[in-house]
C-alpha cells in the first residue's frame, strides 16, 4: 500500500505511480458520464450534439493536467479505451463500428 495525497489539486501516489492521476482522471470522467447518461443517451438528441456534449464534459476534465503525465502505451491505450467506451455507449454503437466511423 502506498501514500496517495492531493497537490495542486492532483491525486499523486508517495512512491512516484504515474498511473494513480490519470486512474483518478478517468473515474472523474465516469462520474461525468454517469452524471449526464440520462441525456447523453436521448435518443431525441442529435449525434453530432452527444459528440460535443462528450468532448467538453468528459475529455475535457479526463484529460485535464496530461502535459504532466509520463504517456507509456499502457497509458495511452488506457485513454482511448475510456473514450471509446463512452463513445460507443453514446452512439449505440459497437467499439469497432466507431472506430471505423469518422465523429
Amino acid at each position: 500500500m502506498y501514500y496517495v495525497f492531493k497537490y495542486l489539486g492532483v491525486l499523486q501516489s508517495g512512491d512516484g505511480d504515474p498511473l494513480v492521476p490519470v486512474n483518478h482522471r478517468i473515474e472523474i470522467a465516469w462520474s461525468r458520464y454517469t452524471n449526464l447518461k440520462r441525456i447523453l443517451t436521448s435518443p431525441g438528441l442529435q449525434r453530432r450534439l452527444r459528440i460535443r456534449l462528450l468532448k467538453a464534459s468528459m475529455i475535457s476534465p479526463l484529460l485535464c493536467g496530461c502535459e504532466s503525465w509520463k504517456i507509456t502505451a499502457y497509458v495511452h491505450r488506457k485513454l482511448n479505451e475510456t473514450v471509446s467506451k463512452m463513445l460507443s455507449r453514446i452512439t449505440g454503437q459497437s467499439i469497432a463500428e466507431d472506430a471505423r466511423t469518422p465523429t
